[in-house]
């Protein structure tokens, strides 16, 4: 390995400083000096057996690959090896290409650095294989975490194969990247120590490809003013063609690609629906007559593309509502949804399956359209942020959700969403400790021709032992506003259980229903008769309803 350092200066552009950051390509590999790298073909670094901790994990270098195995679900493998004379306070990169190979696919491995031995202090860039990421440190022994970016879902990483995960300093500042593509910038904070490696949770095994440290030579930044490119597939036309349409819509498809990433597309000056490879695809309002739909292309360095053509809507068709090819999502809707899991509490009551639900809700979403805002092992401080969040988005959307996994109670007729941190010894302690369940639901109040739906799988026995009497059991029935529908994981004044494998039953058929074509109506239907049937009678999920639109999570 090569370990000579040497003093790397950056000048930059000022103006285009934070915005450049954010694109991957802007550091190609010929300004990248080699610190570290390991392809893994020998063990001359010797990355195996691992040594870390209490030999917890089980690692191989197999090949042209590290492999890395925690057998106990109750430990954590770290496997690390040290970058010897490192200057931390350049311009430098970290980079490996990481996959999940077998067990839970929702446990989380990491790549780590900044790494030390004796209090086990480091930096991590947290992965699953249900497409969540997570940046955070470990700043004392013990369980110490701080979120920097907290479980957030993301279409750029790939569940089933490798993914790249890079870590880029540059000035004050560290921009993360999975695959390529920008995640997060968050301010620079000085090593705990000189190590680099990986972290994977128990009950795990990994593989990584290889490992790169570098430092970032002295380049000046160049906008790059390549325009990006579209191809349209549907309909079949060509740039500045005229084409007969009979129908009141048209759905317009094709694929947007460059060098500089695609930000945006725009048709006739309303957002496509846009995925991680630059495909995109919307439905366009057609007046009787010669109409003209112009598609545009931004790409991250605010260079633009535009595709224009014409089509004639023939008068004849003018009560013909049909759709060409209809996608599976409304893409006039916009979708908005906020899931909070929480499992690992303070006071020892831990849940076994909640953050995983919320975590498999989350990508669902996801996949259903839904600009997803997700949290994990919540505080109280950070349920409120995430619902504050949530509120400023809500009059920019038409469907919201609010999903909530974890211990609930419900006090004097009030339902209490518990935080992590929450110290409960009496009733009175839940109106300062808990978050009501109102506090969420009243924010739809203002959207009443919205869709609005809420989820709430919290219905666990009182956990807390303390109290001389205990909490009720179950939540409290909720009536919902107009434009709302709210659903519980077992009828009102009872418990749902939480389930001996890695969902609870609740949202393990709620997620399966959700992705069948039908009404939501239909899909809490459903999701109640499996329950039931799966359950023995014991639980029954109830949802009440004051919906004044039809909607489906998926056509």
């Amino acid at each position: 390995m090569k370990k000579r350092l040497s003093i790397a200066i950056l000048f930059f552009v000022t103006s285009f400083v934070s915005f450049s950051q954010s694109n991957y390509n802007d550091y190609p590999e010929n300004i990248k000096k080699s610190i570290v790298s390991e392809d893994f073909k020998t063990n001359n670094s010797k990355w195996a057996p691992a040594i870390i901790p209490d030999d917890a994990a089980e690692s191989k270098i197999k090949s042209g690959y590290l492999q890395i195995k925690v057998p106990d679900k109750n430990k954590i493998g770290i496997q690390c090896i040290p970058v010897t004379g490192f200057n931390q306070n350049k311009n430098w990169e970290i980079e490996t290409r990481i996959k999940y190979g077998s067990g839970s696919v929702l446990k989380a491995f990491a790549l780590l650095w900044g790494f030390q031995n004796e209090n086990a202090q480091g930096y991590l860039f947290f992965i699953d294989a249900y497409g969540l990421f997570k940046i955070q440190k470990k700043d004392a022994p013990g369980t110490n975490f701080v979120n920097y970016k907290d479980w957030s879902s993301t279409p750029f990483i790939s569940k089933s194969d490798w993914n790249k995960l890079t870590v880029r300093k540059v000035g004050d500042q560290c921009y993360y990247f999975i695959n390529e593509h920008y995640l997060a910038s968050i301010p620079f904070e000085s090593f705990y120590g000189d190590k680099v490696g990986f972290y994977c949770r128990g009950g795990l095994t990994i593989e990584a490809e290889y490992l790169k440290v570098s430092y970032l030579e002295t380049q000046e930044l160049i906008t790059d003013n390549t325009t990006p490119e579209i191809i349209i597939y549907e309909p079949s036309v060509s740039r500045g063609s005229k084409i007969t349409a009979t129908n009141k819509l048209i759905v317009v498809k094709g694929k947007a690609s460059g060098k500089n990433g695609i930000y945006e597309v725009t048709i006739n000056g309303t957002e496509a629906n846009l995925n991680a490879n630059g495909d995109f695809q919307q439905n366009v309002k057609l007046a009787v007559g010669d109409n003209t739909i112009t598609i545009k292309v931004a790409d991250t360095k605010n260079n633009t593309t535009n595709y224009s053509f014409d089509v004639r809507r023939t008068p004849e068709a003018v009560n013909n509502d049909a759709v060409i090819n209809e996608p599976l999502i409304n893409p006039n809707e916009k979708r908005l949804a906020l899931v909070i899991g929480n499992s690992n509490y303070s006071g020892g009551q831990t849940l076994r399956n909640s953050a995983n639900d919320a975590k498999l809700m989350s990508v669902t979403l996801q996949t259903l359209g839904f600009e997803v805002i997700t949290r994990i092992d919540a505080t109280k401080q950070k349920m409120e942020e995430a619902v504050r969040d949530f509120s400023k988005k809500l009059p920019d959307c038409n469907v919201a959700l609010f999903y909530y996994a974890g211990h609930g109670l419900q006090v004097e007729g009030t339902n209490y969403l518990i935080p992590t941190d929450a110290k409960l010894t009496e009733k009175s302690d839940c109106k300062f400790e808990a978050i009501p369940v109102n506090f969420v639901v009243e924010e739809f109040e203002n959207f009443p021709n919205n869709v609005n739906i809420v989820i709430l799988d919290a219905c666990r026995s009182n956990p807390f032992r303390s109290w001389a009497r205990g909490g009720e059991r179950g939540f409290k029935i909720i009536n919902p506003t107009s434009g709302t529908i709210i659903s519980f994981a077992t009828a009102e004044g009872s418990t749902a259980s939480d389930g001996t494998g890695e969902n609870g039953l609740f949202t393990e058929e709620l997620v399966k229903q959700m992705t069948i074509p039908q009404p939501i109506e239909s899909v809490f239907k459903k999701t109640r008769v499996q329950v039931q049937k799966r359950s023995n009678g014991g639980q029954s999920p109830q949802e009440w309803s004051q919906l004044t639109g039809d909607f489906y999570f998926k056509k």
